[in-house]
């Protein structure tokens, strides 16, 4: 049981879990200041449907023992190649590498302070 709760020490542990068990290219990024809706986004890369839904779980077992219950309720990955887990004050973001490369959320939130992971420059 966590006595004080401390939600970016919360999201630097996912974000090494998800990088743990094999998310590729993890990243936080803190967005208070620049987001209304959240604090921070964990963004990472999955290489399959099965990946996606053993990350899932392992996010789920994270949230219980710190007893932050999700906003939404995270259904059975499907061919989307994008699953969204929205905790209040951080979303989750578990997509496919095309996803990722389409969406370019990094870029969307260039502003934000990356406290996890690197933000690699792509080219333009």
């Amino acid at each position: 049981m966590v006595d004080t709760f401390d939600s970016k020490a919360f999201v630097l542990e996912a974000a090494e879990l998800l990088e743990d068990q094999k998310g590729h290219d993890t990243v936080a990024i803190d967005v208070r200041g620049i987001s209304s809706i959240t604090d921070y986004l964990v963004i990472t890369t999955v290489t399959s449907n099965m990946q996606m839904r053993g990350l899932l779980e392992r996010l789920s077992e994270h949230c219980d023992r710190y007893n932050v219950a999700p906003l939404n309720s995270h259904k059975s990955p499907d061919d989307t190649g994008w699953v969204l887990l929205d905790c209040e004050f951080v979303i989750f973001h578990l997509m496919t590498r095309d996803m990722r490369e389409f969406y370019e959320l990094e870029r969307l939130w260039f502003a934000g302070e990356t406290v996890y992971g690197a933000i690699e420059e792509r080219a333009e």
